[in-house]
């Protein structure tokens, strides 16, 4: 057991003298990816392991074999997806990494599920699991408060078109009943006018007539006799 707490501070040691590792042309060009890849080329310097050129993975730079591998607390981390996987974990030989792309629910029964296990985690805090629950109910009850306000507003919306709907429908007969007695004092004055027309009209007078007509030719014939 001090061997192994020896060999892990000598393991810190080489790591923070270790350096970073990148694959030829990384630093140069945006389309070369920095994931270590040994050079191959036939005329490339870093394979020479030249001068001035990034450093190239060698033995050398290899830690441990007792603690390679190991974790600084001397465990074997794993990524666990599934809470299944914890049964063939122990936890005085692993740790647990809790993977990245898993939802807020599946991630609570893990960290619940280690926890009672008593697992090492390496990504996340001791209370994890109590803070994400605490963050899922806030976010339930907004949602639900979300969709209270939501229905509040569509009810007050359909009350206010019931009511305006009552309101046409109560102003309708009005109008039309205004609009009947209109009509009926707009007909009642056209008959009114004509009646008041037929009355004042005077009748043709025949005599009279004939009397003027005798009297301008007794005065032609006078003017001719003349």
């Amino acid at each position: 057991m001090a061997d192994k707490a020896r060999l892990l501070k000598v393991k810190a040691y080489l790591k923070r003298r270790q350096p970073v590792f990148l694959r030829q042309g990384a630093h140069k060009h945006k389309r070369v990816k920095k994931a270590w890849r040994s050079p191959k080329g036939l005329h490339s310097k870093m394979r020479d392991s030249r001068r001035g050129y990034k450093v190239k993975l060698q033995q050398g730079y290899h830690t441990p074999l007792e603690v390679r591998g190991m974790d600084r607390n001397g465990l074997y981390p794993t990524v666990v997806s599934v809470v299944k996987q914890l049964e063939g974990l122990d936890p005085k030989v692993h740790s647990v990494i809790v993977a990245g792309g898993l939802g807020a629910r599946k991630r609570i029964l893990i960290l619940e599920a280690a926890a009672a296990k008593k697992f090492t985690l390496l990504n996340s805090a001791p209370g994890a699991a109590e803070s994400l629950k605490a963050k899922f109910a806030s976010r339930a009850a907004a949602s639900k408060a979300r969709e209270a306000s939501k229905a509040a507003k569509q009810k007050s919306l359909e009350e206010k078109a019931e009511s305006a709907a009552k309101d046409s429908d109560k102003k309708k007969p009005e109008a039309e009943s205004g609009d009947k007695s209109g009509d009926k004092s707009d007909e009642t004055k056209k008959v009114e006018e004509r009646t008041t027309d037929i009355h004042e009209h005077k009748p043709h007078d025949h005599k009279e007539h004939e009397h003027k007509h005798e009297s301008t030719k007794k005065d032609e014939d006078a003017k001719r006799a003349e």
